[in-house]
């Protein structure tokens, strides 16, 4: 199974033995996200499924989210092994440290109807 974008360059390569089905909700489901993520700063989590919370795009500052989605409009989750990963960094330049998140930020899925624009 290919996924092309309107370059034609493969977007998603699934490999199956021939003698393998497809399950189309998987495939389905991957359009969904392929399309989301093309026209909103996010990324989809295991497991999600159209209407799920999204991910804000990891290259997103706090300040870059909060004008995107709105300030407090995404939750914060903290990455214990990122927190870590910066505690065994010490010794690294403080502004290396400075860069590194330890947390995901979650926003309601911005495809939806009933998300609303901070502007």
């Amino acid at each position: 199974v290919y996924i092309l974008d309107p370059n034609k360059n493969i977007e998603l390569l699934m490999a199956y033995p021939a003698n393998t089905g497809r399950k189309m909700n998987e495939i389905l489901r991957a359009i969904d996200s392929l399309l989301l993520t093309s026209k909103h700063k996010v990324a989809t989590p295991c497991n999600w499924q159209p209407g799920d919370d999204v991910i804000v795009d990891y290259s997103l500052t706090d300040s870059m989210a909060d004008m995107t989605f709105g300030r407090n409009r995404y939750r914060i989750i903290d990455v214990p092994s990122e927190k870590a990963k910066k505690q065994n960094l010490s010794s690294e330049p403080k502004d290396y440290q400075d860069d590194e998140k330890h947390y995901l930020r979650y926003v309601k899925d911005p495809s939806r109807e009933e998300f609303e624009m901070p502007f």
